[in-house]
């Protein structure tokens, strides 16, 4: 059985070989300076002959030539769409491409590149296998070029809950919006998503972020109550406890630890 799954992956990585070499072959002997498109490849020819191999398949041409269009757009963005179609359609999971594009369309010169970003970004998030650096830079784009908090608040926590994703894009993630200058209005998006999502989790992480926010607030205004007391601000979180303000630190929601830094404001350890 391994034996004959590994002849049908050697074929359908010469099939396609094949035809990009042929078509780098002919782009060497082209007449300089004459850009021509790529061939069109049939999707129900590349399935016949990829022996059932889709997502082999997607992947060898997407590595081989379709990534290299981006980002000078070689041939356009309508051929590079088509050919993303291409591969979503030999394997839909394939979340590569995804990200990729979402990365770095946006600093190509095609004019409609953010929309289309994002566009690409959305599909990715519904069909492809999670990831979370769909979710990450499908955030980014709507908080840099959108200033739409509410979208990139959704996605950055997709991006915090996918069980893959590094520490520190966890945590900037689960963090996003928490400065005290930014604070009121992160706390505005998160309610308004509570009360319209119909994602039951969703809604109770919403939930757990306007209490987190709400804490920050609270632990400020102890902070500032403990100066008029004592003179002076608090020289660590702990002091508001030790100094008879608090019983106890409240928990954050998410598992991160309280600071107090040196100007009284509340950020987060762990």
């Amino acid at each position: 059985m391994y034996l004959s799954r590994s002849i049908k992956q050697t074929s359908a990585i010469l099939l396609l070989f094949g035809i990009i070499a042929c078509q780098r072959a002919y782009d060497a002997k082209r007449p300089l300076g004459k850009e021509v498109e790529l061939p069109e490849l049939s999707l129900l020819l590349v399935k016949t002959f990829d022996l059932g191999l889709h997502s082999a398949a997607a992947g060898f041409y997407w590595v081989n030539q379709v990534i290299f269009e981006l980002p000078t757009l070689k041939y356009g963005f309508n051929k590079f769409s088509e050919d993303l179609s291409f591969i979503s359609n030999l394997d839909q999971r394939f979340s590569f491409p995804y990200y990729w594009t979402v990365l770095v369309l946006p600093n190509t010169t095609y004019p409609g590149a953010i929309n289309a970003a994002i566009s690409i970004g959305e599909r990715g998030v519904r069909e492809a296998d999670p990831d979370w650096r769909v979710s990450f830079f499908l955030a980014t784009l709507f908080h840099l070029y959108k200033n739409d908090h509410v979208n990139a608040a959704i996605y950055f926590d997709a991006a915090a809950r996918d069980s893959k994703a590094p520490f520190y894009i966890k945590r900037f993630s689960e963090n996003y919006g928490i400065a005290p200058n930014a604070r009121e209005q992160t706390k505005g998006v998160w309610i308004a998503i509570a009360k319209s999502s119909d994602d039951p989790e969703l809604k109770e992480r919403a939930g757990k972020y306007v209490t987190r926010l709400n804490m920050f607030d609270f632990l400020e205004q102890e902070a500032k109550a403990y100066k008029q007391k004592n003179g002076n601000l608090p020289a660590k979180i702990g002091d508001l406890v030790s100094g008879g303000m608090l019983s106890s630190l409240p928990h954050d929601p998410f598992g991160f630890e309280f600071y107090l830094y040196p100007d009284g404001t509340v950020g987060i350890v762990k």
